[in-house]
């Protein structure tokens, strides 16, 4: 599950922080994040915690990065809370540290 989980989180913020002006572009990955999140929003805890950990573990490799993508550092950190909302805080659940 972990490299589902990687990938899913890696995609997602790669599609989301994707820079191509052209509408056409636009809407089609605004369509893809909201079929993707329609999918995760069924997610068990289980697959739910892999995302999560997946999301602190690509935000600990950008951090370690010689030039960190401030784009994807503040993506990866609210990941969670981003795609899910209510109980996440980050990527912890309830703010749990």
């Amino acid at each position: 599950m972990r490299a589902l989980a990687d990938a899913i989180v890696y995609a997602v913020t790669y599609i989301d922080l994707w820079q191509d002006d052209r509408e056409e572009f636009l809407d089609h990955d605004v369509g893809a994040l909201e079929s993707v999140a329609s999918y995760l929003h069924s997610a068990s805890d289980e697959e739910q915690t892999a995302l999560a950990e997946a999301a602190e573990r690509a935000l600990a490799a950008e951090l370690k990065a010689p030039r960190p993508r401030e784009k994807f550092v503040e993506s990866y950190r609210t990941w969670m809370e981003d795609m899910f909302g209510d109980p996440w805080q980050g990527n912890q659940r309830g703010g749990q540290s």
